[in-house]
């Protein structure tokens, strides 16, 4: 955990959703960072470099679905 809060990775292909989505995490107070990546794939790049206590993903995605993302994330964190 980074600071006082915990640090969350937002991920979803649609600019609408996730700009809300990161949005409504930077509100609470819980949560003291918000890093938001656009795609599976970026979400992996994100994660090789920093740590993250909670993942929001959407599940519908190109490439790398939710899911794929989820598989990618048990195999390197078990």
């Amino acid at each position: 955990m980074t600071g006082p809060g915990l640090t969350a990775l937002v991920v979803d292909d649609e600019r609408p959703a996730l700009s809300e989505l990161a949005w409504l995490l930077d509100q609470d107070e819980r949560v003291a960072e918000v890093i938001a990546a656009s795609s599976g794939t970026q979400a992996l790049t994100v994660l090789e470099g920093r740590d993250v206590d909670v993942i929001f993903s959407d599940i519908s995605m190109p490439g790398l679905d939710g899911m794929g993302l989820l598989n990618e994330v048990k195999r390197k964190e078990p």
